[in-house]
């Protein structure tokens, strides 16, 4: 899974989980998981926002995820910070818009 791949817990000190993030799908799902699509095989764009972090540390990332074939109004929050050895990714947050 994506977790995997992220480098540093947030600033809560959350390293997301295979576990935590099928927890929130729940959660947004009701009674079953959502299926995560992929998102080349959903019409549109799901409203991608970059920004540069004001103190010049990196990027946040906002991408909605789509769940059963299309957008909706979860959202998945990452940052990227710079590190030495390039940027270090973090998933800061997933939550409903």
């Amino acid at each position: 899974m994506a977790v995997a791949l992220l480098d540093e817990p947030n600033h809560h000190a959350v390293v997301w989980s295979e576990q935590q993030i099928r927890d929130v799908l729940r959660d947004y799902g009701g009674s079953r998981i959502p299926a995560v699509t992929d998102p080349d095989a959903v019409a549109g764009d799901g409203r991608p926002s970059l920004v540069a972090l004001t103190d010049g540390s990196g990027y946040s990332f906002w991408h909605d995820v789509p769940l059963d074939g299309q957008w909706g109004d979860l959202v998945a929050q990452f940052e990227f910070f710079r590190r030495p050895a390039g940027y270090a990714v973090v998933l800061h947050s997933v939550h409903v818009t």
